[in-house]
């Protein structure tokens, strides 16, 4: 059957004629035949027609379909924010036409590759040309604009770096001239090639000299060279801009101002420098120790040039003043501080003397402490002497007691010079905090055992009592126990009517001692599981043994409230460390063994006497009472004669003193409440160590 052609597509297909139905009656053939070839031929040339026009709007929509892409490349190409052609800023936009063009001719032949016909080929082909010639037109316009951009900021870049560099340079004059001849051609080939006036021109000369000069006056004043920059300034101001100049006479008017009140805040800074010296010299000068020649220079140029400098020249007389008075004996300075203050306060005086007899006093107060509290401090300030410290793990060594015996020996000089009240302290405040640690880690055994030691490397009992009180204010009833294993005398602790009486070596009781301060003092880890302390086995109720101590020692401790706190704590210690030794439990709080309580004042204090009935005094450890009594007589008789108290005198008041421990086995003579004196007022005190030979029992020689 025949097809009639129809376009699909853009191509055209052939399509079967619709069947026609014929009447079932008879034909002209002829006729028919004619008539139905030239309704065939018209119904060809119909389809052809329809078939053109099909192809014609294929066409057209393909072509329309390709310029679309085309369109969405240019877009792309050309305007993309991140990649577009006209993002392309200064010299990246240089040949601009041959970085795009090319791409966009493949992009073309891309396209038309696609297109079906020749015809919509043709008709894409014509209007990608012309749009080519659009595209390329702007692509040279956009060149030339960045091409300007790039060149004015190469310009303006050039200019600012040649500012900089003259600023940099800016205490070289050539170098800073060959800047300015810099910036002027590159301002000849702007004008130039932008086509500017020679008024134009040289009006940006102008400027950017006077930016350069700017900035080379700014350089100078960011070192803080203002006088400089001021000067470079006068010396360029006719090529530097009003603006410019009022900013940099502004600046130099403020630097002026601040240079001014800098100035002022300077002086006034050093007269509070100098005021504070001063002051530090008073302090110094006061506390007694020498200034090194270093302090007196750092002082001297503190204060020199200010209105202090003549009071710091006289604090140097008033130093050798105060070094001459500290150089004399104690006596000595004590009574010349004494005339010092009676003749002001009787004859009057100035400001300033009352001011240096102020500084001297409290330089010999503060110089008096110091020898007090540390002896070879203060023998290492006055006369330069070191001292190294000790090897606390090793007493007894060799170097360790040549140290310390080097230490006795000044500190004995010490009191050759300063007299007798220079304690015999050998530690260094160090060493003292040191051992008195140690002492409260180690067991008892080894705390004796590092006394023992101790008082070996010592060799002197004297020294080492000494060492002992530098120990006492941390650790009293330890350092107690130290004096007591120093001694090597023994004491009766019991006395029997029949047999021998109880005694104990001063070695033992100062076990004893350290025993039971160990469990009056353990730690939550030698306690029971219960959380009570094992004291609670051998100790009654605190109040009542203190109750029963107090009974014992009377007023012994008159007026020495502290040392009667510190002697109970020992007799406690002594109580429970002999108690743990003997298996003597208390049975409750109230049991108080008053026997043990009596072993214990005397083994750790010594025998109580109440001398002639006038008050409870203790006698030197180790000694009975008789023979206390008995020397403490002959003390008295030789100490009054010595005294000029008539004989006759010393007769009646014999029986009716009464003695006050003073230390050291010295007392107080008493009489009534009152201290008996000489006929100079000053109270007698009996030296038990002074008695001759002639009145030292044999009891006390053994």
């Amino acid at each position: 059957m025949p097809r009639v052609p129809t376009v699909t597509n853009q191509s055209v297909e052939s399509r079967g004629i619709p069947s026609a139905r014929v009447a079932d009656q008879s034909l002209n053939l002829g006729g028919a035949i004619q008539s139905l070839t030239g309704a065939a031929r018209g119904l060809q040339q119909q389809f052809a027609r329809e078939a053109q026009v099909e192809r014609d709007r294929a066409d057209n929509a393909a072509v329309i379909e390709a310029e679309t892409g085309l369109d969405n490349y240019e877009n792309t190409a050309l305007f993309d924010p991140q990649a577009g052609a006209f993002t392309r800023k200064g010299k990246n936009a240089f040949d601009l036409p041959n970085q795009v063009l090319p791409a966009y001719d493949a992009e073309v032949k891309r396209i038309e590759d696609g297109l079906g016909s020749d015809r919509a080929k043709q008709a894409f082909k014509q209007r990608a040309a012309r749009r080519r010639a659009g595209i390329g037109q702007q692509l040279n316009r956009y060149e030339s604009q960045q091409r300007d951009v790039y060149y004015d900021e190469q310009d303006l870049a050039g200019l600012k770096s040649s500012q900089g560099v003259a600023a940099n340079y800016f205490s070289e004059p050539a170098r800073i001239s060959e800047e300015l001849a810099k910036q002027d051609a590159i301002i000849d080939a702007r004008g130039a090639r932008k086509g500017l006036s020679a008024e134009q021109v040289q009006e940006a000369k102008r400027a950017s000299r006077s930016g350069t000069h700017t900035d080379v006056v700014q350089r100078f004043f960011s070192t803080g060279d203002y006088a400089g920059g001021g000067k470079y300034f006068e010396a360029n101001r006719e090529q530097i801009g009003s603006d410019d100049a009022t900013r940099i006479e502004s600046a130099l008017s403020i630097e002026r101002r601040r240079a001014a009140e800098q100035a002022q805040r300077d002086a006034d800074r050093r007269e509070a420098k100098a005021e504070r010296t001063l002051a530090e010299v008073d302090r110094q000068i006061a506390s007694g120790i020498p200034a090194t020649p270093e302090m007196w220079k750092r002082w001297a140029d503190t204060t020199a040039g200010t209105s202090f400098e003549g009071e710091y020249k006289g604090r140097l007389a008033d130093e050798r003043a105060v070094q001459d008075l500290l150089g004399k004996p104690i006596d000595e300075q004590i009574r010349y501080i004494q005339d010092k203050e009676s003749a002001l306060a009787t004859g009057g005086g100035s400001l300033r003397e009352l001011a240096n007899v102020n500084r001297l006093k409290g330089a010999v107060q503060q110089n008096l402490a110091l020898l007090q509290q540390n002896p070879l401090l203060f023998d290492e300030r006055r006369s330069g002497a070191s001292f190294t410290p000790l090897d606390l793990n090793n007493l007894g060594s060799f170097d360790s007691v040549n140290q310390i015996r080097d230490r006795a020996d000044a500190l004995k000089s010490l009191q050759s010079r300063y007299g007798a009240s220079v304690p015999l302290k050998p530690l260094l405040p160090q060493e003292a905090q040191q051992i008195t640690g140690v002492l409260q880690s180690v067991t008892p055994q080894r705390q004796a055992e590092i006394l023992s030691g101790l008082y070996e490397g010592l060799q002197d009992p004297k020294v080492f009592q000494g060492a002992m009180q530098q120990i006492a204010p941390d650790a009293p009833v330890k350092a107690l126990a130290g004096i007591l294993a120093g001694k090597e005398t023994e004491v009766v602790t019991k006395r029997r009517f029949f047999g021998a009486n109880e005694t104990q070596t001063a070695q033992n009781v100062a076990r004893t001692l350290l025993e039971g301060d160990a469990i009056l003092n353990a730690s939550p880890s030698d306690k029971k599981q219960d959380g009570n302390p094992k004291v609670g086995l051998y100790l009654p109720e605190t109040s009542l043994l203190q109750l029963e101590f107090t009974d014992l020692v009377g007023d012994a401790f008159r007026g020495r409230e502290g040392a009667a706190q510190l002697a109970f704590q020992a007799v406690k210690s002594y109580y429970v460390g002999k108690a743990a030794q003997t298996g003597r439990i208390a049975a409750s709080k109230e049991d108080v063994d008053t026997s043990l309580v009596r072993e214990s004042v005397t083994a750790v204090l010594g025998a109580v006497s109440d001398y002639n009935g006038a008050g409870k005094v203790l006698a030197p450890w180790g000694m009975d009472q008789s023979t206390f009594e008995d020397r403490a007589e002959s003390a008295f008789r030789l100490e009054a004669t010595r005294r000029g108290i008539p004989k006759g005198r010393i007769e009646d008041l014999n029986g009716d003193i009464g003695l006050q421990n003073a230390g050291d086995n010295r007392y107080r003579v008493t009489i009534g409440k009152n201290f008996l004196t000489d006929s100079l007022g000053d109270p007698i005190v009996i030296n038990l160590d002074d008695l001759p030979e002639a009145y030292v029992t044999p009891k006390v020689l053994r």
